[in-house]
């Protein structure tokens, strides 16, 4: 059986511990604009099993982008991540099919 595919959507281009994590049982796609993302998404939805992504991200809308991804596909569960603790934009994540919402540290050294 072939590893799941997991799309990780960060904005840093630095290495990423999460995807370091996650390695080793999956295979990881990673992408830091939403307009990689979108293409990604696009070209393995089939493929795709899991989607990790920032909310807030430079060139696309994080919500606008759940939205897109609910329309190409169902199958690939979606969490999203900020650093905000913002209720309405959590809610209103939710609303558009993520599937949890993740509130990360502003200094990503408290996550070791």
């Amino acid at each position: 059986m072939s590893k799941p595919l997991i799309l990780v959507v960060e904005t840093e281009c630095k290495k990423s511990s999460l995807v370091d994590l996650l390695k080793p049982d999956c295979n990881v796609c990673l992408v830091h604009t939403g307009k990689d993302a979108l293409h990604a998404f696009e070209e393995n939805h089939l493929r795709i099993r899991l989607v990790i992504m920032e909310l807030v991200l430079p060139d696309l809308s994080g919500i606008f982008l759940l939205r897109r991804f609910r329309k190409i596909s169902t199958l690939a569960e979606l969490i999203v991540s900020s650093c905000r603790k913002d209720i309405p934009l959590a809610v209103g994540a939710m609303k558009e099919g993520a599937y949890d919402y993740i509130i990360t540290p502003k200094n990503r050294k408290h996550l070791h």
